[in-house]
This record gives C-alpha cells, sequence and structure tokens, in this order.
C-alpha cells in the first residue's frame, strides 16, 4: 500500500472541507479484509496434486477450463508445477476473494460495506484449511466508507436542500450540524448583509433629508436644549449610517459582503461537482479493490502458461528387464521453465509455493488501486483546493470591516451644547450690563455738563432772576428723566417678555414635532416588529414544514437502508450457500478427476503389461528360433565331422591297401 508521505491525500481533505465528511484513513481501509498469512483481499491455498497432469502446449482451452475465474467451485485457481531436486510437481494455488463479487468478476459500481465470514479458519494443514466454527472474518465498512461515502457526500452537498447537515452513510454516524456544509447558507448569510446594507443605504438618504431640513449648522438657540439633542441625533445617526453603508460599499441594496460571500458558496459548489463528476466516473471501474487483484492474477495465469505449464516434457520410460514390471513416465523441464509468479511486466513476486508471494501479490494489487485514485481522485482534488484557495484568498474574498467611527453620543453633544449655552448667556448678560452701564455713565455725564455749563450762563447772566426757574427746570428735567426711564424699563421688560414668551412657544413647536417625530418613528418600529414577528412565525411554519418533510425523509431513508441490509443478508447468505456447494461440487470433480486419472493410470499399466508381454513372447521366439539354429548348425558340424571321418577312413584304407 503507498504511504502518505508519497503523497498526501487530498481526496480525503477536499470531502471533508466541502462536505464535513470525515473518511478513514487509507492506512485503514484494508486491515479488516485480511485472510491468511496476512495477506490482503483474499485466502489463499496451495494443494499439491496427487499426479502430474501434462498441458498439450497446443491445447489452449485446458487453461480455461482448469485456471481463472470461477473454477473447481472456487473465485480464482492457477495451476503449476515445481521442480525440487529435478522431480516435478504439480499443484495449485486456490483463491478466496473478501469483498464485493459477483459470478462475473468483482462487483461494479457503489455498494454498502457489510461482513463476511468463511467457514474455514485461517490456519493451514497440510496446504488445506482446517473447516473450524471460528472461520475468517472480514468487512469492507472502512473501504466503502473511504470508495463511496465520500463521492455521496459531495452529492449531497450539491443536490440536497439541507446540504451535508446530519448526512449518513453506510452505517458511518452522521455528520454532527456544527460540521455540515449547506451551499445556500451563503446565500443566506449574503442576503442578510444585503439588508442591512440596504438598511443603512435607505436609512442614510432618510438622514441626509432630515439633515437638511434640520439645518446644516446647529441654532445658536437650540443648543443645551431638546431641539439641539435632536438635531445631534440626526447628524450623528446621518454619520454613523453614512460610514456603515461606506464600508458595507451598499449600492441599491447589494452589499460587499453579500456579493463576497455569493462568489465563495459559487465558488465552492463549482469545485466540489468538478470533484464529484471525477467520482462518479471512477466508482464503476475504479472503486472496487478486487478489479486490479482480479487482473494481476489473470496476468500471473497467463505468464504461468507460458513460462511453467507449457515447460514441463512427459516420456515414457518402458522396463525391459526380464524380472518383469511396468514402465513409468519421466517428467522433466524444458528450457525457460519458471515457477516464479510474474505479471504482465514481468515483475516477479516469488515462488507461487510459498504464501508470501501472494501476499506480495495482494499488496501490489492495492498499491495499483491507490494509483488510480491518485491519477482520478487525488490529483483533481488536489487542483480543486488551490482554486478554492485562490478564488477565497484575499484579492478576491474581502468581506472588508464595518466599524464604528469616533463619533461622539448624543448625552456628549448634549453636555457640551448646554455648558455652550451657559457660558454664551453669561458672557451675553455681562456685555449687556456692561453696555447699559456705560451708555447710563455717558449720557448722565453729557446731561450734567450740559446742566452745568446752562447753570453757569444763568448764573452768570441771570443769577438771582433765573435760580428759581432754574431749580424748577432742574425738578421739572428730573421728573421727565424719570419717566423716561420708567417707560424706557417698562418697554424693556415688556420686550423681554414677549422674547421670551415666543421663545417658549418656539421650544413648544419644538418639543410638539420631536414628539410627532418620536411617535411616528414609534409606529414604524411598531410596524416592524409586527412584520418580523409575522416573517418569523412563517419561517417557523416553513421550518417546521421542513423538518417534517425531513423526518419523513430520514424515515424513508431508514426503511430504505433497512430493506437493503435484509437484501444484502439474503445475498451473502445465498452467496455463502452457493459457495458450500460449489466446494462441495470441486471435491465430488476432483474425486472424479482422481478416479478418471486412476483409472487411466491403471489403463496404461495394462498396455505396459501388454506390451512386455509381447516383448516376452518375441523374446521366447527368438530364443526358440536361436535354439533350432544352433541345433541345426550342430547337426551340420557332426555331419561334416562324421563325413570327414568316413573320407578319412576311405583314405586309410586306400592307402593301406
Amino acid at each position: 500500500m503507498a504511504d502518505d508521505k508519497e503523497y498526501d491525500d487530498y481526496w480525503a481533505k477536499a470531502v471533508k472541507l466541502f462536505t464535513g465528511y470525515e473518511a478513514p484513513s487509507r492506512h485503514d481501509l484494508f486491515k479488516n479484509m485480511v485472510g491468511n498469512a496476512g495477506i490482503k483481499q483474499m485466502k489463499v491455498e496451495i494443494t499439491k496434486q496427487g499426479s502430474v497432469q501434462t498441458v498439450d502446449v497446443d491445447d489452449f482451452s485446458w487453461m480455461v477450463e482448469n485456471a481463472g475465474w470461477d473454477i473447481n467451485n472456487t473465485d480464482f485457481v492457477i495451476p503449476f508445477y515445481t521442480s525440487d531436486g529435478g522431480t516435478v510437481h504439480y499443484y495449485k494455488a486456490r483463491f478466496t476473494l473478501l469483498g464485493f463479487k459477483s459470478g462475473d468478476g468483482p462487483s461494479e459500481g457503489e455498494v454498502v460495506g457489510g461482513e463476511g465470514k468463511s467457514k474455514y479458519g485461517k490456519e493451514l494443514e497440510d496446504g488445506h484449511f482446517k473447516p473450524s466454527d471460528n472461520g475468517t472474518v472480514w468487512n469492507t465498512f472502512d473501504m466503502t466508507s473511504y470508495a463511496y461515502g465520500t463521492g455521496n457526500a459531495l452529492k449531497a452537498l450539491l443536490e440536497e436542500p439541507n446540504g451535508t447537515l446530519g448526512f449518513s452513510w453506510g452505517g458511518k454516524p452522521e455528520i454532527p450540524l456544527d460540521k455540515g456544509v449547506r451551499l445556500a447558507s451563503f446565500d443566506m448569510a449574503a442576503d442578510a448583509f444585503d439588508r442591512v446594507a440596504k438598511f443603512f443605504w435607505d436609512s442614510n438618504a432618510t438622514m441626509t433629508e432630515w439633515q437638511n431640513k434640520v439645518g446644516q449648522d446647529q441654532n445658536e438657540a437650540w443648543r443645551g436644549m431638546a431641539a439641539g439633542v435632536f438635531w445631534d441625533l440626526i447628524h450623528e445617526i446621518g454619520r454613523r449610517y453614512g460610514h456603515y453603508a461606506d464600508d458595507m460599499e451598499a449600492i441599491r441594496g447589494v452589499s460587499k459582503q453579500g456579493k463576497a460571500l455569493r462568489d465563495a458558496g459559487d465558488a465552492l459548489e463549482k469545485q466540489a461537482r468538478k470533484v464529484y463528476n471525477k467520482w462518479d466516473d471512477w466508482k464503476m471501474t475504479g472503486g472496487n479493490p478486487l478489479r486490479p487483484l482480479v487482473d494481476l492474477l489473470g496476468e500471473i495465469g497467463d505468464q504461468t502458461w507460458l513460462r511453467n505449464l507449457t515447460k514441463i516434457n512427459a516420456d515414457y520410460v518402458p522396463n525391459y528387464s526380464p524380472y518383469g514390471g511396468s514402465g513409468y513416465w519421466d517428467y522433466s523441464t524444458r528450457t525457460g521453465f519458471s515457477q516464479d509468479a510474474y505479471d504482465a511486466d514481468l515483475k516477479t513476486y516469488g515462488d507461487m509455493k510459498e504464501l508470501e508471494t501472494w501476499k506480495k501479490v495482494g499488496d501490489a494489487a492495492i498499491a495499483r488501486w491507490e494509483a488510480k485514485i491518485k491519477t482520478d481522485l487525488i490529483d483533481p482534488a488536489e487542483q480543486a483546493l488551490k482554486d478554492l484557495a485562490s478564488a477565497w484568498g484575499s484579492s478576491h474574498f474581502d468581506l472588508g470591516s464595518i466599524r464604528t467611527k469616533g463619533d461622539k453620543g448624543i448625552n456628549e453633544s448634549y453636555q457640551e451644547d448646554k455648558a455652550y449655552k451657559e457660558k454664551k448667556d453669561a458672557e451675553d448678560k455681562a456685555a449687556k450690563d456692561k453696555k447699559a452701564a456705560d451708555d447710563k455713565y455717558a449720557a448722565d455725564k453729557k446731561a450734567a455738563e450740559d446742566k452745568a455749563a446752562a447753570d453757569k450762563k444763568a448764573a452768570d447772566d441771570k443769577y438771582a432772576k433765573d435760580k428759581k426757574a432754574a431749580d424748577d427746570k432742574a425738578a421739572a428735567d428730573k421728573a421727565a428723566a424719570d419717566k423716561k426711564y420708567d417707560e424706557e424699563k417698562a418697554a424693556q421688560e415688556k420686550k423681554e417678555k414677549e422674547q421670551e414668551a415666543k421663545q417658549e412657544a418656539k421650544e413648544k413647536e419644538a418639543e410638539e414635532k420631536a414628539a410627532a417625530l418620536q411617535a411616528k418613528q414609534d409606529q414604524k418600529e411598531k410596524e416592524a416588529e409586527e412584520k418580523a414577528a409575522q416573517k418569523e412565525k412563517e419561517q417557523e411554519k416553513k421550518e417546521a414544514e421542513q423538518e417534517a418533510k425531513q423526518e419523513q425523509k430520514e424515515k424513508e431513508a431508514e426503511q430504505k437502508q433497512a430493506e437493503a441490509e435484509k437484501k444484502q443478508e439474503q445475498i451473502r447468505q445465498e452467496q455463502e450457500a452457493k459457495q458450500e456447494q460449489k466446494e462441495k461440487e470441486a471435491e465430488q470433480k476432483q474425486a472424479e478427476q482422481e478416479k478418471k486419472q486412476e483409472q487411466i493410470r491403471q489403463e496404461q499399466e495394462a498396455k505396459q503389461e501388454q506390451k512386455e508381454k509381447e516383448a516376452e513372447q518375441k523374446q521366447a521366439e527368438q530364443e526358440k528360433k536361436q535354439e533350432e539354429q544352433q541345433k541345426q548348425a550342430q547337426a551340420f558340424q557332426v555331419q561334416q565331422v562324421n563325413q570327414q571321418k568316413a573320407e578319412q577312413e576311405k583314405r586309410d584304407k586306400e592307402q593301406a591297401k
């Protein structure tokens, strides 16, 4: 299995970021899918056959009948020869695959994880599994959660109204609500920002209109009074709403933040759909890790035919011994023979008789599965994460900041206006008093000087005559001055009272206007509250309907899940029954094969005995013929000797005569 150090699992990272679904680690996917001897995804049985079965090099149908998928009542079989010290033995490697499979091979398309159990234990005895109640148990929950749960989480994000809130698949716990992702939440948050922006935009225009009505500069007479407070309130609200509208770049109900959030949601949906489409293509042919395992076993079977099964000579050696006995078959290897497992690239995994070899084969198949994951899922997911990071970067996704600038509070403005008014009133009163005193002093001084000059002149001219007249005039002048002073004082007091009455009328009018505005504002707030309450009731009603709909969906999903699990259990039971039936048929077929092999051997021995009898008969006939020839030769020799002896006697007689 490939190591995470070799490359990061961007597929799992992207799915978790996009959906909140946390896939199992790839290191742990096959820890519960282990057969005997630590071999992943399969149980392997290496059995030595009772006799050697010869293979015709040109008989290609032999491989179809004796090797490959669904042979000898098991998932996969690879027959092979071994040569131990020159002695050839015949073996079969039988593979039971752990995972999702059908009659034609590994299942295609997505499946829900399950648990399986074999009636055979993990221990081996003479190359065979021991039947045991505690057989091999495996489950595919983690593997299917990684292979198919991740894609279904992306599908829920893209197609379900609530996204992955509460999503679960294949028995894995639901995604918590605080970790689920709903694409609609981007639009909801954006709409909220837009509503706030529209309020500030509209209110800023309203405040500007009010500011124009109350004046850009505060009336001096308003300072420290209710009218001044109202003026400060209007201008401060206007400043703040203007700042908020500027920060949100509010233009006719659209905010900077809302646009950024919608763009972020669109970017997430775009990248999620990209990786989902990649997964949707991959799941049919790349999801089941048994597919590369069966492909690799097929490659090894093909190479075994070329480098092992067709590299054996079988010669019959007859027995010519005079003591009897049958001949025998002599098996030997040809040039190029190998009992190693090779794949299509001629990579060797070791001796086919060793379980460690098949452990390497299982690991290599998983490595192939992960290599396809890298090209089909991990690499596209890495690019999607980069594209999303770019779309969500500060150069594209900027919510800015919405803050309250350093404006004065209403109370502070009121206190400043009040202090200003008190100070200005005191200064005005002091100036007024000083001016009145100065004016009176100048008038009195001038009158005194005029009177002194007149008195001096009258005194000089007619001191005696005019003294009484001067006194009378002085008294009249004084009376006139007092009267004038009283009249002016009364007029001044009347003017001040009129001014105060006018001021009170203005203040009262301002208070009435403020009260009217406040009443209007209260009415607006009340209408807004009633409207908000109505919307809240409608929202609660919608949420209740949504929850009811969701509960109905969940019930239907639970019912479907229960039906799927029941169907899965039924399929598993049928597969186990079918497997047991196949194993029984395999044992029966094996017994018939061995019986047939024994019959062939007996027929061959009978033929050999017949050949030996014929050879012995020929040998006896040859020996008999040789004996007759020897007898004839001996008779001929006796005849020759007798003839020579007769001739010699004849010559002796003739000589004697």
